[in-house]
């Protein structure tokens, strides 16, 4: 079987059911204050961790839901919200039998479940995956994903099964995998040769987006087990549309990705520039000698009462709305090319008609400019765009570049000013191979190798 993931990253499904007998449920639980003594239990790297926890929230409902241990080892994690009047009725009827009133209102309740799959791909590379497989005889991809959740966390014996939101009532179809449909389903490519500041400089270059629509992420490295730094460089960037945005652009540095799973998923990847939080992390830095790789991720969502834009994107395929389970996106064969088209229409909305032209390398190398034409060129003044070029090379930003003059060089603001002024007015940044050319065509690589 192909175990290719065609792009796809992040899946998260949701749906309502309703729980039959909900004492079996809760009985394979553990409180939150005995989740370091659990009856029922996972062996995993960290140790023994419960098979379900329980946990109440402050407003009387609950949540039942896997631990991260669970999620770094297994690859899924599941939450079941549980309503403050059924938990109040679980816990206050002290192994009592429930009364007929009672269990007709349980028949009407239901309850939102959430599975998600942070990474489809670490997913199919974890050791108990490859343990589950050894005997799987299934031919389908969403079939084996979904038939491994249910060996660990069975929803028959769980007395989980549909739930009818027009009735409200228990409808009592078996919940599969085209049952739940998604809320989130991310998007994702990796880039060679690209650093996320210098990905920065391409947008401010030739971006078709408002700036302020642009945030800058900052992660940072352990420099003893006590202390850790935060970055001056960004080495990640987001662009949203709005704070509630069914589409997210991420562009960020690859070894951050690579850090411990459990980390990655559970806390922000990295930390933005205009908050003062320093979040430190169990894994060292990757070796420098790694060559430099972009990660490029889409994330769409469906908004509860807004917008669905995963319905909308899919429906391009077949002009037909509909909830996407996770049946159409592993193997339907009438959206396998939505991946790729979310991931181009990304790169266009982001720079325009600058990503889609051809190559530098197609249309030959006139344009660009080596170190000794410029000197030949510009003389004593090709030296100073030289040392810009330099700096920027070193994955220093413009702005980072024009800050370091002025105030760590103590030169004159506005020899500053107008030594960048002649840069672009000789238009040699455009020029510069080792830099934004050489970006530029790294995404049009990727642009022109989805199409």
């Amino acid at each position: 079987m192909d175990l290719t993931h065609n792009h796809i990253d992040t899946i998260t499904l949701g749906g309502t059911i309703n729980i039959d007998r909900l004492g079996k449920l809760f009985y394979k639980t553990t409180k939150w204050h005995n989740r370091n003594k659990p009856v029922f239990y996972y062996d995993t790297s960290k140790g023994k961790t419960p098979q379900l926890l329980h946990k109440q929230d402050w407003g009387g409902n609950s949540r039942i839901h896997t631990t991260k241990e669970f999620i770094n080892d297994y690859g899924y994690a599941i939450t079941i919200h549980i309503p403050k009047r059924v938990e109040y009725l679980m816990t206050t009827n002290n192994g009592n039998r429930i009364t007929d009133k009672q269990q007709r209102m349980l028949d009407k309740c239901g309850y939102r479940i959430i599975v998600e799959i942070p990474s489809l791909i670490r997913l199919f590379g974890s050791e108990m995956f490859e343990k589950f497989l050894v005997s799987y005889e299934g031919k389908d991809k969403s079939g084996m994903v979904w038939d491994y959740i249910q060996s660990h966390h069975n929803f028959l014996e769980m007395g989980i099964s549909g739930y009818d939101t027009n009735s409200n009532m228990k409808s009592g179809v078996e919940v599969d995998k085209r049952y739940m449909s998604l809320s989130r389903i991310d998007f994702a490519y990796d880039i060679t040769g690209v650093s996320s500041i210098e990905t920065l400089d391409l947008v401010k270059r030739y971006g078709y987006i408002s700036w302020n629509k642009i945030t800058e992420y900052h992660n940072d490295y352990p420099l003893t087990e006590d202390t850790s730094t935060l970055l001056n460089t960004p080495n990640g960037i987001e662009y949203r549309r709005g704070k509630s945005s069914s589409e997210i652009y991420k562009f960020y540095d690859k070894e951050i990705a690579n850090r411990n799973f459990m980390y990655t998923h559970y806390s922000p990847i990295y930390t933005s520039a205009d908050t003062k939080r320093v979040m430190s992390y169990e894994d060292n830095r990757l070796p420098e000698e790694i060559e430099k790789i972009l990660r490029y991720e889409v994330s769409i969502y469906n908004r509860t009462g807004a917008n669905r834009r995963i319905d909308s994107v899919y429906e391009r395929a077949t002009n037909e709305k509909k909830k996407i389970s996770l049946y159409d996106v592993l193997d339907n064969k009438v959206y396998e090319n939505t991946p790729k088209y979310v991931l181009r229409d990304g790169l266009t909305k982001i720079f325009g008609s600058s990503v889609s032209k051809p190559l530098t390398e197609d249309i030959g190398d006139n344009s660009t400019m080596k170190d000794e034409d410029i000197l030949k060129k510009y003389g004593s003044k090709g030296l100073k765009f030289l040392g810009i070029k330099h700096l920027i090379d070193k994955n220093m930003s413009q702005d980072k570049v024009r800050h370091f003059l002025v105030k760590d060089c103590g030169m004159n603001y506005e020899t500053t000013r107008r030594l960048f002024h002649d840069i672009k007015q000789a238009d040699i940044m455009d020029k510069w191979k080792d830099t934004h050319i050489q970006s530029m065509d790294a995404l049009r690589k990727v642009y022109h190798g989805l199409s």
